[in-house]
C-alpha cells in the first residue's frame, strides 16, 4: 500500500523484483512482472487522479506453485484496461511516437486480466511461471 506518488514506485518495483526472484529463477518473468505492475501503477497515479489529491493505492502479489497473481486496487476514476483500444502498431511507428503502448505490453505480458468497480478500480492479473 502506498500513496499515489511517483517517487513511492521505485521502491514498490524494487520489491516486486525482490519478491519475484524469491519465487522464480526466471530473469524474463521478472521483468514482465515488474514491467505490468508499473505500468499499470504508472498510469493510475498520472491519469486516475487529480495531482492535488492524495490517494492509496493496493498492490498484493501472490505466489502459487505455477503462477502469480497481482491485485491492484484503486480508488481513482474508472478506467478497465480491457476496454482501451489497442493501438496501430504500424501506425505508431512511422509517427516515430514515443510511449502510449504500456497498455499494450501489459496485455501481452499477462495470461490473465479481469477489472472490477467497487468504489474504486480492482485489477486482477495473473502470469503463469
Amino acid at each position: 500500500m502506498f500513496n499515489n506518488d511517483l517517487t513511492n514506485l521505485t521502491m514498490l518495483v524494487k520489491n516486486i523484483e525482490s519478491f519475484i526472484q524469491q519465487h522464480s529463477e526466471n530473469a524474463k518473468l521478472v521483468y514482465k512482472v515488474q514491467l505490468v505492475v508499473d505500468e499499470i501503477v504508472t498510469n493510475i497515479i498520472k491519469y486516475g487522479y487529480k495531482k492535488e489529491e492524495e490517494n492509496t493505492i493496493i498492490v498484493n502479489i501472490r505466489s502459487f506453485q505455477n503462477l502469480f497473481t497481482i491485485t491492484i486496487k484503486d480508488n481513482a476514476k474508472y478506467f478497465n484496461p480491457m476496454e482501451h483500444t489497442l493501438p496501430d502498431l504500424n501506425k505508431h511507428k512511422e509517427l516515430k511516437k514515443t510511449g502510449g503502448l504500456g497498455i499494450f505490453m501489459t496485455r501481452q505480458y499477462v495470461d490473465k486480466l479481469d477489472h472490477d468497480y467497487q468504489n474504486g478500480n480492482i485489477l486482477k492479473i495473473k502470469i503463469y511461471k
